[in-house]
């Protein structure tokens, strides 16, 4: 299939796109492309996701039944990218792992219009724990997304 999924909610989208408060496209999902550019062709991940974040914005065609649709996303107001601490064994490079101060240099690289609306993880259970890419160091990713999207402002009692 060639769109492998990348059109499944294409047509609504197109059609009404005020129907999703956000369009949230997780990186790392098992064996994605995003793995595929940093981990085996060795593009940096800061490269790779200004890179993206162009193209969705540039836009596409989409065939949908033999009818071309050009499809794009403001990324400032409906992009949230998603991320993961990655694979528990880095050996197998099933989830890629994209550190938070690498996300930040993706998003102040870009000019404004194109700063992507948000950044998520999986999941917010493993926050703490997860130790990222099976090594020693545990992600942090809610401090390192605040820290260049300033979604909660920082307090006296914050530990």
């Amino acid at each position: 299939f060639h769109y492998r999924g990348r059109n499944a909610y294409a047509p609504l989208l197109f059609l009404n796109d005020s129907l999703y408060d956000f369009v949230s496209l997780q990186l790392y999902e098992s064996w994605s492309r995003c793995a595929q550019a940093i981990e085996q062709l060795n593009e940096s991940p800061v490269t790779y996701l200004i890179k993206l974040v162009r193209r969705l914005h540039a836009g596409w065609l989409i065939d949908y039944r033999g009818e071309f649709i050009r499809l794009s996303l403001n990324p400032a107001q409906k992009l949230v990218l998603g991320f993961s601490a990655g694979s528990a064994d880095a050996s197998i490079q099933k989830s890629i792992y994209i550190s938070p101060s690498e996300v930040a240099l993706a998003y102040n690289s870009l000019p404004y219009f194109l700063q992507f609306r948000g950044a998520m993880y999986w999941n917010v259970n493993l926050e703490t724990c997860y130790l990222r890419n099976g090594s020693q160091v545990s992600c942090d990713f809610a401090a390192g997304f605040n820290s260049f999207l300033h979604v909660q402002l920082s307090t006296e009692n914050d530990t």
